[in-house]
């Protein structure tokens, strides 16, 4: 799985300097003005990290490359938690540059945590989609659940209020949450297994 993993991440690496780019002036930014965008724009950088693990499927099985990628020394099985291992691995980064901003300019910690919830949530949602109808005809099933989950969120943010909504992830509940989450994430990952298993090349 490692060796899965490496070329998944020099394939992420063509095209993430958009995004770190993005993640650096956002940091700037906020350094210089007095307002903070930093909370605002994580989420949405996790998210993009999200496409881009889904962008590495798309590569997998662009021209045929299922059939040569699957003639390795690895099994389907590893093949797709080598995708979830890769959707944690790619935010880390975000999380820790999270971590050392929250400390030192004292931005809402907590919304590390609302956002990796939203995120585990996401890919878990969007892996087996992509993996079960391929790049080409999950497009507009993305595009419809994209919508749907963000202005499930906008729409949840707007009604509550983010203070309530950490009021209601305190103490125990959170410790629910982090169970259903993960709960959520295995449940995903023995779906995406038994599509792998079934496809044919």
């Amino acid at each position: 799985m490692k060796a899965l993993l490496i070329k998944d991440l020099m394939t992420m690496k063509k095209y993430s300097m958009g995004i770190l780019y993005g993640f650096i002036i956002i940091v700037f930014v906020n350094l210089i003005s007095e307002k903070v965008y930093f909370e605002q724009m994580v989420p949405m950088l996790m998210y993009m990290m999200c496409v881009q693990t889904l962008t590495t499927i798309t590569y997998d099985e662009y021209d045929n490359g299922y059939p040569l990628l699957f003639t390795l020394p690895f099994t389907r099985t590893q093949y797709v938690l080598s995708k979830y291992v890769l959707s944690i691995l790619s935010i880390l980064p975000i999380i820790i540059v999270w971590l050392i901003y929250s400390l030192i300019i004292g931005a809402n910690i907590q919304m590390i945590f609302i956002s990796l919830l939203l995120y585990i949530f996401a890919s878990s949602l969007y892996i087996p989609i992509y993996l079960y109808f391929g790049s080409a005809k999950s497009t507009v099933a993305m595009v419809l659940l994209s919508f749907i989950i963000i202005g499930s969120i906008a729409l949840l943010f707007n009604l509550v209020g983010f203070a309530t909504i950490i009021k209601l992830l305190q103490g125990f509940k959170v410790i629910m949450v982090s169970i259903g989450a993960l709960l959520f994430m295995l449940m995903s990952i023995l779906i995406s297994r038994a599509v792998m298993l079934k496809k044919d090349f």
